[in-house]
This record gives structure tokens, sequence and C-alpha cells, in this order.
């Protein structure tokens, strides 16, 4: 089992870590900066509690009696649905473990968005860009927007399915290293449309939540 425990951004180093599996104190090496790695019997067969403590501060997760099972094909058709839509909007709420940020965001492909938070919107057009922080429109450059960047877990690998659902739901797991080396998990429809997914990451959690698929939205230039 590898462990990578962070206060903030900060690695903590393995020494000052208190790990048990199934309640029985486990020993720590170092595997990298931030990382811990103790050798352990887990995923034999058996649902084990793995507990990190540091400090004062304890931590537990359940792991699994087994891996779960790959969900390379229900994550590869999700990649495939949500490319090939026109238009969907989702809300984004955002968050680095203190105040949050919704945020709400409309798309149209292939290169057209619009969002709207607290006291400012922006229109990207291709190449364009509009903000508005009060009232007015400022026009700008853009590098360019391809909108399947907006999926956060475009990039990730390696799925696994946790849960089946008994509407047909698949929730996966993945990593990745874009655009920060994170966690991700998603809520895939029987149509492989992502209808919910979420981050995480250091000092990084996200939520998006997505909706209104191919119903029409259009974003123009604002005036």
């Amino acid at each position: 089992v590898e462990i990578v425990a962070l206060r903030g951004e900060t690695p903590v180093p393995a020494g000052e870590l208190g790990i048990t599996v199934a309640g029985r104190p486990a020993h720590a090496t170092t595997c990298g900066r931030g990382c811990s790695r103790v050798s352990a019997p887990v995923l034999d067969g058996r649902a084990r509690a793995l507990t990190v403590r540091h400090g004062a501060q304890a931590v537990s997760f359940d792991l699994p009696a087994q891996l779960p099972p790959a969900g390379n094909a229900t994550f590869d058709r999700a990649l495939r649905t949500m490319d090939a839509l026109r238009s969907y909007r989702f809300t984004e709420r955002l968050s680095s473990g203190g105040d949050t940020v919704f945020t709400r965001i409309d798309v149209q492909a292939p290169n057209r968005l619009r969002l709207r938070t607290r006291g400012f919107r922006s229109v990207i057009i291709g190449d364009t860009r509009w903000d508005n922080r009060g009232g007015s429109w400022e026009q700008s450059a853009f590098p360019g927007l391809d909108v399947r960047e907006l999926l956060m877990w475009h990039e990730a690998k390696n799925p696994r399915v946790l849960r089946r659902a008994g509407n047909g739901v698949q929730e996966l797991t993945a990593f990745g290293l874009e655009p920060v080396p994170a966690w991700f998990r998603l809520e895939v429809e029987p149509s492989g449309r992502v209808v919910e997914a979420e981050m995480t990451a250091a000092s990084h959690f996200m939520l998006h939540r997505y909706a209104d698929f191919d119903e029409g939205v259009t974003i123009k230039a604002p005036r």
C-alpha cells in the first residue's frame, strides 16, 4: 500500500505518520517525496481498514476485499459520448478546503463557452474572450479553446468500477496527471453521458454536475 499524506500542499514524511492496517501497526518506508509504503495483506479476499495518523489527526479508509473491476470500456464510452455532444451545461463547485466558489458554465462545441460566477461573467469563442466585472464587457485575445479540455477527467487513466446502481449508472474512479495529479470519480449513465464528476487533488476539491445535453445552448459574442 502506498500512501501520500499532505498538509495543504506540503508532503508529510513517512517517519511522522502512524499507520495501522486492520488495527495492527504497520511499518512505513519512504517511496518518494511525501510517499509512504506499507507491506500488508490487502485485496486478498478480506476487507480491511487502513488508518493514517499525523499528530492528533487520523483519517481512515475501508480497503475492499478485492481490486475493483476494470472500467476501461465504460470510461472510453463516456469519453466518446461527451466529446460528441453539440452542447451541454454544468455547474462547478471548487474549494481548497475553505471558501467555496460556484460557477455555472454553458458549452457549445467545438470552441464556445459561457460562464457565470458571483460578480463575474465571461464568454470565449475560439481565440477571443470577453470578460464582464462591473457591467461592461472587455475583449481580449485568447490562446484558443477546445471544449473537450473542459472535462477535467479527460486524460485520466486506469479506470475502475466502484459501484453499479440499479438504474444502470456506473461509478468509476481513475487517476490522472492533468490538469494536476488527482483522483477522479465519475457517474456514468448507460447512455455514456457523465452526470457527475469529482476531482480530489492537493488543496483542490472540485465537483462538476452535467445536464441539458444537446438542448440548444447557443453562445454568441456579447454586445
